[in-house]
């Protein structure tokens, strides 16, 4: 087993005991690929939900993961611009193991993002405003 292998698996046994109920592991062969799925703070009213996919190179930490978001809900433009700043976290953390870091971040964004939308929400029913989301959050 070489460094970078086992550098990978002490981070992925690392970030299993830290989600353990988001953390689902894809494949180690040929290259390593898991997914993390955050939702947002239990007090939040909307439970929606964002998907971190990586792949780590096989020289993984001295290079960026290769990371994919999804979610049914956020809105494409939105969640291009969260890969950027995921994309760019993952290229100042060079040589460090970073997965954590970068899913801290996007729990962080998710969070910030649905009080913003629950405080609109809010906002609206008091004014006598209530819009139609079409099931699109945030």
């Amino acid at each position: 087993m070489t460094d970078y292998q086992e550098t990978q698996l002490e981070e992925l046994e690392v970030l299993e005991s830290i989600f353990p109920e988001e953390y689902k592991e894809l494949t180690r062969e040929p290259t390593v690929t898991f997914e993390i799925t955050l939702k947002p703070d239990e007090g939040t009213e909307k439970s929606e939900e964002l998907t971190l996919a990586f792949e780590l190179p096989p020289t993984y930490p001295d290079v960026a993961p290769e990371i994919t978001t999804s979610s049914a809900k956020i809105q494409p433009q939105l969640l291009n611009k969260l890969k950027r700043e995921l994309d760019e976290m993952a290229l100042e953390n060079i040589g460090d193991v970073m997965v954590f870091v970068i899913a801290s971040h996007a729990k962080e964004w998710l969070d910030t993002r649905m009080d913003g939308v629950l405080e609109e929400v809010q906002s609206q029913k008091h004014g006598g405003r209530a819009q139609e989301t079409k099931g699109v959050y945030i």
